[in-house]
């Protein structure tokens, strides 16, 4: 038996369960790595950074880590202490981001949120009522599992198994499990409610992920399935076509006929030596209208030599 600082570890089920929990969660904590080098290499916007889901994993992980202190388990305060502080250097990152990269502003920020975190961590201990501060843990350890419930939605909308990071729901089925094992060894509901929670939805994720990837081909094919345009509206049948008939124009007299455009007649003006424009209508105009009745179109004179 191990003492350190009046926290007994004792290699049974309620250490190893642990032991598994913080591995897998110490591995998704790094999760959010991808998103923040593609921003710091202007690949992405800010936009993408998962801002609102650090922010509530810090409160957990407080809340969580004020439970271990109080109930002096050492394990799941070792856990909370490394979440506690890769989360909080992703959100330092992302306040430098947000603030265009302005260390002072950013520090300034990172500042209060430390004495934030020690406010919560230091209030809850003194408060001493560890079922109120479990059951605070409890609740934002269930607001993490909501946003994999909405994905889920869009995941079945769309039919598209990309949008869920399979890696990070395989990690997080262990994650919650080993939680799950170690809440229900130790008999902590606030332990037990949100870690089922999210092995539901990591479970149903992943069952989605396997239905979509199996069915990507038969995807694609409804897409471009609808993307091919009806026969019927490329080539409209005879009887959908009107012929140009305008009644602007004396020439044509003939509506039973398709309109042939006018041809350009000119008639040689030996005043000027060129060659002029005959208008169309005037009596000098030969109507060319005469070639759609099996006649030789009348040609434009020749230029005299």
């Amino acid at each position: 038996m191990l003492t350190l600082l009046n926290l007994k570890i004792k290699m049974d089920p309620a250490t190893f369960f642990p032991i598994l929990g913080t591995i897998f969660s110490v591995c998704l904590s790094f999760s959010p790595t991808v998103p923040f080098i593609q921003v710091f290499q202007h690949k992405e916007k800010i936009d993408i950074l998962p801002e609102g889901m650090l922010l509530c994993q810090l409160m957990n992980r407080l809340l969580w880590c004020s439970v271990w202190i109080l109930t002096k388990r050492l394990i799941p305060f070792i856990n909370a202490i490394v979440g506690i502080f890769i989360t909080s250097v992703f959100l330092i990152l992302y306040l430098y981001l947000y603030y265009n990269r302005i260390f002072l502003k950013a520090f300034t920020k990172s500042f209060f949120l430390i004495c934030f975190e020690c406010l919560i961590v230091g209030g809850a201990v003194l408060y001493k009522n560890v079922q109120v501060v479990s059951v605070s843990a409890m609740i934002f350890n269930v607001a993490m599992y909501i946003a994999p419930g909405q994905k889920i939605i869009r995941v079945i909308k769309e039919k598209n198994y990309k949008l869920i990071p399979i890696r990070s729901t395989i990690v997080s089925i262990l994650c919650s499990g080993s939680w799950l094992m170690y809440g229900i060894t130790i008999n902590l509901v606030a332990q037990i409610v949100p870690n089922a929670l999210g092995l539901f939805f990591s479970i149903l994720n992943t069952l989605a992920w396997i239905y979509f990837y199996i069915n990507r081909d038969k995807g694609k094919e409804d897409e471009e399935a609808q993307n091919i345009p009806n026969s019927s509206m490329q080539q409209p049948s005879s009887q959908d076509v009107n012929p140009v008939t305008p009644q602007n124009n004396p020439q044509y007299n003939n509506p039973a006929q398709p309109m042939i455009q006018p041809v350009p007649q000119y008639k040689y003006n030996p005043q000027t030596g060129h060659f002029d424009e005959i208008p169309v209508g005037s009596p000098e105009y030969v109507d060319q209208t005469q070639s759609a009745a099996g006649q030789m179109p009348i040609q434009n004179p020749q230029i005299p030599q």
